[in-house]
């Protein structure tokens, strides 16, 4: 999908007009299935240039739509977006009962893509919430899925995460054995390792998000 792609390099506005375009066609050609993909689309530029209002319009749209044609794998894809927005928002347990409905739906798929966005996603809430075990467990489920499965862009998202918890929880002390250099805190080193997954697949948006995490973080913690 090239619009997909114009997302991942940063380039809004040709993402936005592709799939503008591409719904409108998939609409004239009455296939309300990749219709439903491109209303997504369209959402998730709205929650990355920071529109809440129009990405959960969007996505709600979207869900509505997956449910009328049956598609569990797409209703699966909504939720996990619409839980992350909700964390964005601090609508915390609306959060938890969009991840946990995605997580059951793909558990039953076997879709390890979406597995490990929704393992993630709940990795973040259970780390707002303060339960830190709960939320390591969740960022290593999503680090071992999307590394079995070879999702590269996963992969450094889910280290990243872990970074994340890491940074904001009682265990910097442990696992010491995965250090890459003397001294360096195992939260850097999650941080550093998801750079530099994202960073060799030339995915610049992910890439530009995880600088922001790794940038609150060193100025953290000096």
């Amino acid at each position: 999908n090239l619009g997909v792609v114009q997302q991942a390099r940063g380039e809004h506005e040709a993402a936005f007009n592709c799939h503008r375009e591409a719904l409108e066609l998939r609409r004239a050609a009455g296939d309300r299935w990749g219709a439903v993909v491109s209303l997504n689309n369209l959402a998730v530029m709205h929650h990355e240039l920071g529109d809440s209002a129009e990405a959960r319009a969007g996505w709600m749209a979207a869900l509505a739509e997956a449910e009328a044609i049956g598609s569990l794998p797409i209703a699966a894809m909504v939720l996990v977006n619409l839980g992350e927005l909700a964390i964005d928002e601090n609508k915390l347990e609306e959060a938890r009962g969009r991840l946990e409905d995605a997580l059951e739906i793909v558990e039953d798929l076997e879709d390890r893509q979406l597995e490990s966005e929704c393992c993630r996603n709940l990795a973040v809430l259970e780390n707002q919430l303060g339960a830190v075990g709960k939320a390591r467990d969740f960022a290593e489920r999503a680090l071992a899925v999307a590394t079995t499965a070879g999702l590269k862009e996963l992969e450094g998202q889910a280290l990243l995460t872990i970074g994340l918890v890491l940074s904001t929880s009682l265990y910097d002390a442990e696992r010491t054995e995965i250090m890459d250099a003397p001294g360096e805190p195992p939260a850097e080193t999650y941080f550093r390792r998801g750079l530099a997954v994202l960073r060799g697949i030339g995915h610049d948006a992910a890439t530009a998000r995880g600088l922001e995490l790794y940038g609150r973080y060193k100025i953290e913690n000096g």
